[in-house]
């Protein structure tokens, strides 16, 4: 299957420049919980093609409620290894950066045009707003406080 025809309805709406640049686009996404999971997912069924996934933790079992990505099958599996084998399923082009390891603890920070929190924490929240702001790169921010978002 070609690729535009995959995305033969929403080029209607962005057209094919905008669906190249979504394909060409690389995603740094920081934190793939409740909030950059489902990002994650939307910009993969969209046709995003490029992800860098920066994630430390296990599925757990309290996170089934919340986090869209994960089913109790991938309890006490690394998030990131989930991640890796769900977006091969929806598309196996896709080319995956992976990072299992806390943004804090990132030695060298890898090159990506546009940033994503999926954080939940205020720490990692300003190393990646002072990561984004030293590399000129737009940082989408989105934040859940128990029931406010």
């Amino acid at each position: 299957m070609d690729y535009l025809e995959r995305f033969q309805r929403q080029l209607k709406l962005i057209g094919e420049e905008g669906q190249e640049k979504l394909r060409n686009t690389i995603f740094g996404i920081v934190g793939v919980g409740g909030i950059g999971g489902p990002a994650l997912l939307s910009l993969a069924y969209a046709g995003a093609r490029n992800f860098v996934i920066v994630e430390n933790d296990r599925v757990d079992i309290t996170n089934l409620n919340r986090q869209i990505f994960y089913t109790y099958h991938d309890i006490d599996r690394p998030k990131v290894d989930v991640v890796w084998d769900k977006l091969k399923e929806i598309d196996p082009h896709i080319n995956l950066k992976i990072y299992n390891i806390k943004l804090e603890e990132m030695n060298r920070i890898p090159k990506v045009d546009v940033w994503i929190d999926g954080l939940d924490n205020f720490k990692a929240r300003f190393r990646l707003n002072e990561i984004a702001v030293a590399t000129n790169t737009p940082l989408i921010h989105g934040a859940i406080d128990e029931f406010t978002g």
